[in-house]
Order: C-alpha cells, then sequence, then structure tokens
C-alpha cells in the first residue's frame, strides 16, 4: 500500500483535520456490577422508542435492533458468559439498560 497511498486516503477520509480528535460528544455503553454475579448494560439509544426496539443474543455476540436499523456487538469477556436477563428503555433519557446473569445450573437428582 506504501506512504503515499495511507496519505491520500487520510485525506479522504479525514481531510485537512487532524484524525486524532474527538468526533462525537455523545454518551457510550457503560457496565456496571450490580451483585456478584449479575451486570447492568446500559447503551445510549437516541432516536429509539419503546416499541420499536428489540434485543437477541447468540453467544458473545448482541444484538439491538431499533426499527430497520440492526446493530451487532461484541459482547466483552466479562458479559460474554452471562445470559441477558431483561432489557428496558428509558424513554425520557433514551438509554437501553440490558440486565445480565449467570446461568442457573439445572440441578438433577440421581
Amino acid at each position: 500500500m506504501g506512504l503515499e497511498a495511507l496519505r491520500n486516503m487520510a485525506t479522504a477520509a479525514f481531510g485537512g483535520g487532524d484524525p486524532t480528535q474527538r468526533f462525537s460528544e455523545g454518551r457510550v455503553p457503560t457496565i456496571e456490577l450490580t451483585s456478584p454475579h449479575s451486570y447492568r448494560l446500559s447503551v445510549p439509544v437516541p432516536f429509539a422508542t419503546r416499541g420499536e426496539i428489540r434485543v437477541s443474543h447468540s453467544g458473545d455476540e448482541l444484538f439491538v435492533q431499533v426499527g430497520a436499523f440492526r446493530h451487532r456487538q461484541i459482547l466483552p469477556r466479562t458479559l460474554a458468559g452471562l445470559n441477558p436477563s431483561s432489557a428496558r428503555l428509558d424513554e425520557e433519557s433514551r438509554v437501553l439498560t440490558i440486565r445480565f446473569e449467570q446461568a442457573v445450573a439445572a440441578v438433577t437428582s440421581g
């Protein structure tokens, strides 16, 4: 690719601006420990309303669908082994809160 091609790509992407500057001042997702085996993931969804959000989970991936837009998020190790147990949208702050808990092992009697 070469240094000149890299400079051209940077100019196309950032113009004459500084590529290290902050481009967004928005809120970011946060993870909070709520008990020894459960966490709360808070994700800003600024344009969502309650009826149009769908949340699904597969392995270490979380899918948040708002209307026709679908976002796939790889979960951090902290959450990857846990199960999402609930999801709630605060319509005033437009923050989706997803609670993750450790899976309860099935007890079998022998």
